[in-house]
């Protein structure tokens, strides 16, 4: 760099029009040529060995974190946690992300162990994270669809009083893994949608692994209140008031994609409780960890004489390139195994 700077000084002189030589090294924009930036540019593209590592380090932290972080929400919610739930801890959150780097910082100023901090917090941080895993998930309450040639009906596995808050709601379901419950089933899985008579002509479909039906909800009379049926079924832009099944073998399907019935008695289930606290302690560790890795690639790059920037281009490199891998296999796992 000690050399370009003094090639510069000399290309800085040029012959002015009247025949004199006009020092420009100071403030005046010189004329570039191939003669003096080539070396520069290579000397910029050279790379140290030295700075190898930390170079690494914050391509791989920086790009690590941007490629998990927006899968948390889905997480949480693959978990069964609500969205109230939800909006709590992202509330709580920001709490830790400003303890975490006081704290850290003044153990590291009163032990003067850095190193030791730095590699504590971004441990302490994978540790936290991965233990998100092991977070048991909200029991959920499976909702089956039973139909035969008089009607249907969709069952709950358990009863709560806020299913009666799913009466008289528009929900829009997916019929899968549907299967009959008798010795000779018929070939193929169909279901038949009337008018306002059971009787009325059948408007017959099947049934493909993934069904949608749109349609409002109301508890059934003769029966708990853990039971529903659908009336106004959307088809093609048509309304049924009946579904039936046309056999007499009865058929049942799991039914998904019902609004989750929300009530305040869920705040307090262990998954909840469990995952703001491991989530608290890992953005606890995680927020001081990324001031550390500049601090210390600061330290490194003033000991072997670097340039900062270079060794943020791999930080930003690492934002840029590690999600966009990690979306691709998120979306091929999911076309894998659903």
């Amino acid at each position: 760099m000690e050399e370009f700077q003094s090639n510069t000084s000399i290309y800085a002189m040029k012959v002015a029009s009247d025949g004199k030589k006009e020092d420009l090294s100071n403030g005046v924009k010189m004329q570039y040529t191939r003669e003096n930036w080539l070396p520069w540019l290579k000397q910029e593209l050279r790379i140290k060995k030295e700075l190898l590592p930390i170079k690494l380090i914050s391509f791989m932290w920086s790009g690590g974190m941007a490629a998990f972080l927006p899968y948390l929400t889905l997480h949480m919610q693959e978990i069964g946690l609500t969205y109230e739930q939800i909006g709590i801890i992202y509330a709580v959150l920001p709490v830790s992300s400003l303890m975490g780097p006081p704290i850290a910082g003044l153990f590291a100023d009163r032990t003067g162990k850095y190193k030791l901090v730095l590699l504590i917090t971004m441990i302490m941080s994978a540790v936290m994270h991965t233990l998100l895993l092991l977070v048991p998930v909200v029991p959920k309450n499976p909702l089956i669809l039973s139909c035969d040639a008089e009607g249907h009906t969709l069952s709950w596995a358990s009863c709560h009083p806020c299913f009666e808050l799913q009466n008289n709601t528009r929900q829009e379901m997916i019929l899968e893994k549907c299967q009959w419950e008798c010795t000779s089933p018929p070939a193929e899985f169909s279901i038949c949608l009337h008018g306002d008579q059971t009787n009325s002509p059948c408007f017959n479909f099947t049934t493909t692994p993934e069904m949608s039906i749109n349609g409002s909800l109301i508890s059934r009379l003769d029966e708990s209140m853990c039971s529903h049926m659908w009336y106004d079924v959307v088809h093609e832009e048509v309304i049924y008031q009946q579904l039936t099944c046309p056999s007499t073998c009865q058929m049942n399907c799991h039914v998904s994609g019902l609004t989750p019935c929300q009530n305040v008695d869920e705040t307090g289930n262990i998954t909840f409780w469990l995952y703001i606290t491991i989530r608290m302690l890992a953005m606890f560790f995680m927020a001081p960890a990324f001031t550390m890795v500049d601090a210390a690639m600061l330290a490194v790059v003033e000991q072997y004489q670097g340039d900062f920037g270079k060794q943020r281009i791999l930080a930003t490199l690492g934002l840029g390139f590690t999600p966009l891998v990690a979306g691709f296999l998120v979306d091929y796992h999911s076309s894998v195994v659903g």
